[in-house]
């Protein structure tokens, strides 16, 4: 009973994330704005795997952060969940994908 129920919040979240993503169209700028005349510097290795980081640049290719941040759910639920966004096309790599779970759950559980 307790498996079918966590199944069914499984469920929901996804739902949840298919329906947000059908009904975004808020535009997602493609690079940081310059202020004063400076040209935008690129990102260490530290910044591309900051958890915030690649939920804002990863998630909001498809739908607005707050699918996310209404959203709790456990480390495995979060593994679920991020394996089935990578499944409809959010490009993680492994190392992306790993901060990215561990950041969601330590999060919004």
């Amino acid at each position: 009973m307790k498996n079918n129920k966590v199944l069914l919040f499984v469920l929901c979240i996804l739902l949840i994330f298919v329906l947000a993503a059908c009904a975004s169209s808020t535009p997602v700028p493609t690079a940081a704005p310059t202020t004063g005349g400076t040209s935008p510097t690129t990102a260490g290795p530290t910044a591309a795997l900051d958890g915030k980081t690649i939920l804002e640049s990863a998630c909001q290719n498809c739908h607005g952060l707050a699918t996310v941040y209404n959203t709790q759910a456990s480390a495995g639920q979060w593994t679920s969940i991020v394996d089935n966004m990578v499944a409809r096309g959010a490009v993680l790599t492994a190392d992306e994908r790993t901060v990215l779970i561990e950041y969601l759950a330590a999060n919004f559980k």
